[in-house]
């Protein structure tokens, strides 16, 4: 039963940090620079992106403002999510006896939708990794398991997620 739970947990999980990605991409590549990233619309595979009236130049800007967005939330919330996720889980494993502080994976999630919506050099991969293998670590607190418990709890949460927020070939 706990795999279920986490297997769901893990995918649920994975599936709101594409709902905020997407989100902060509207709010900071198309609501600031009015840039709609490339993709492929219509029958003709044709790549269509949307430029818009001041040029590229203010995605430099959105940029920017998720960067200092992202460096106060980490700053002030959580210093661990520093780093592209998936080192700060397999830390957690060998070191913390896989236990993460329950704010890391909303934190991560949060930051990092912001880092990538607003046009930062980052993967989803790695995030995914650290919220769902949260969701692992919070779901081992929730029912009292004990550290050796634990630390496999957090392995099923990753491995959930990181299937589940990978998008279908030639999906977005």
């Amino acid at each position: 039963l706990d795999t279920i739970v986490l297997g769901i947990g893990g995918a649920v999980a994975a599936q709101v940090f594409i709902w905020l990605l997407r989100l902060a991409n509207t709010l900071f590549l198309e609501g600031v620079a009015g840039y709609a990233v490339p993709t492929i619309r219509g029958e003709g595979n044709h790549l269509a992106q949307t430029i818009g009236p001041h040029g590229l130049w203010l995605v430099p800007v959105s940029t920017t403002l998720g960067g200092l967005i992202v460096g106060l939330l980490s700053w002030w919330l959580a210093p661990e999510i520093e780093g592209h996720g998936t080192d700060t889980a397999v830390r957690a494993f060998h070191r913390a006896n896989g236990q993460l502080r329950a704010r890391v994976a909303p934190v991560k999630a949060v930051a990092s939708a912001i880092t990538i919506g607003s046009g930062g050099a980052a993967g989803r991969e790695g995030p995914i990794a650290l919220v769902a293998a949260g969701i692992g670590s919070w779901y081992a607190s929730l029912t009292r398991c004990n550290d050796h418990e634990r630390r496999p709890f957090l392995l099923i949460g990753k491995a959930a997620g990181l299937p589940a927020g990978v998008p279908p070939a030639g999906g977005t």
